[in-house]
């Protein structure tokens, strides 16, 4: 990793964070935590250049935290740039913590691989706190992009988060143009155990996956979503476009904003040979298992039935068509999967799916929830497809 510039003092009377760039890695040396257990460390310029980003969280080697009585339990990189984000490997040296990445003007993650955190956020939104208490994110601006980038072997994943329990992508426009990949790999032994493994041939589910997109403030402590006014003149916000496959424990999409939308061509699984539970601040956590989408969109400060392009015309959430639309978007990869066992070249890339799809085509099935409007007409609340099997 490379700062191009100087890093700024967040607090005057606080040591500023630390780098030092090596040749195989690079270290990030964070700030003590405040009384909340954050680590708040802000970056005028901040760009990582194909090297692992080790962020050390051990007081042992990180002089910043010695003396202190324990390492943070939350860590924010929060970029001032105002060109976006780069990101790759990232990995928290010493003890494990939620990792929290904030640019306003964008994130790129280019075969992004982020190991030993509990809890990942990625997001363009303007973080609040209370009391030193991180209480949530506004959102008006920048995109997410997700990519794969090539290596000796191929093409390497565009997300990886290795046994993190919550993953949250909080942006404007969110845009999936890499593998998403939340789950593990497992080896069974000959004594019968299992272990993780990263060339196992078992898959374990778990990790729920977020993609929260549009103008809007996310709560996260407890992960509401409030849909923020806005006089933008953008005819089109809160877009999500998932153009490469997720195999992850469970997903949640949320799209607000002006003629919101998600477009689907690609993957989503949520299954796997094994589901593993995890713990995130005392709780057990869960896979989900499910798929959620909802839609809403913002006029007024209230939140209005969305709509979205479909057979070259504008149709209204809550229409046949709309479902419509968003059922053959989740099926299109079915239908690809299928159609390459045309032709064997193709057939390696979809093998997991056909596999996958034989074990469970007949029992999957499409569940529209019915919308909650309020006196005035503004949507309260709304599932518009929960895709279970």
């Amino acid at each position: 990793m490379a700062f191009k510039g100087n890093i700024t003092n967040v607090d005057q009377n606080s040591l500023a964070a630390q780098f030092k760039v090596g040749v195989d890695f690079d270290n990030l040396y964070i700030r003590a935590a405040n009384n909340q257990g954050i680590s708040y460390n802000e970056f005028t310029s901040f760009e990582q250049y194909n090297k692992p980003l080790n962020i050390i969280n051990n007081p042992v080697i990180n002089p910043l935290l010695k003396g202190t009585t324990q390492a943070p339990k939350v860590i924010i990189l929060h970029s001032k740039r105002k060109s976006p984000l780069v990101l790759g490997e990232i990995n928290i040296i010493g003890k494990g913590a939620e990792l929290i990445i904030i640019s306003e003007s964008g994130i790129q993650c280019k075969s992004c691989e982020i190991n030993n955190s509990s809890r990942i956020v990625l997001t363009t939104g303007r973080p609040i706190f209370d009391d030193g208490q991180l209480t949530s994110f506004v959102v008006n601006k920048g995109s997410i992009d997700i990519n794969s980038v090539q290596n000796g072997r191929g093409l390497k994943e565009g997300l990886i988060t290795n046994g993190a329990s919550i993953i949250d992508l909080i942006a404007d426009d969110i845009r999936i143009n890499g593998e998403i990949n939340t789950q593990l790999s497992a080896t069974k032994t000959p004594q019968g155990k299992l272990t993780v493994d990263d060339s196992g041939t078992l898959s374990i589910a778990t990790g729920n996956l977020q993609l929260i997109a549009g103008h809007n403030t996310f709560d996260f402590i407890n992960g509401g979503i409030a849909i923020n006014p806005t006089n933008s003149s953008r005819q089109l916000s809160g877009e999500i476009t998932i153009s490469a496959p997720i195999y992850t424990g469970g997903l949640y999409i949320e799209s607000t904003g002006n003629n919101s939308s998600v477009n689907v061509s690609e993957a989503i699984v949520t299954t796997a040979d094994l589901t593993l539970a995890s713990i995130y601040k005392s709780y057990t956590i869960l896979p989900s298992d499910i798929i959620t989408i909802t839609f809403l969109e913002a006029k007024g400060g209230n939140s209005k039935l969305g709509s979205k392009m479909y057979k070259g015309r504008l149709v209204q959430q809550g229409s046949k068509d709309y479902t419509e639309s968003i059922i053959k978007d989740m099926n299109k990869w079915y239908e690809k999967a299928k159609d390459s066992t045309k032709n064997p070249e193709e057939m390696a890339e979809f093998k997991k799916t056909l596999d996958y799809l034989k074990q469970y085509e007949d029992n999957f099935k499409y569940k529209v929830v019915k919308q909650k409007l309020d006196d005035n007409g503004a949507l309260k609340h709304i599932e518009v497809i929960n895709y279970e099997h």
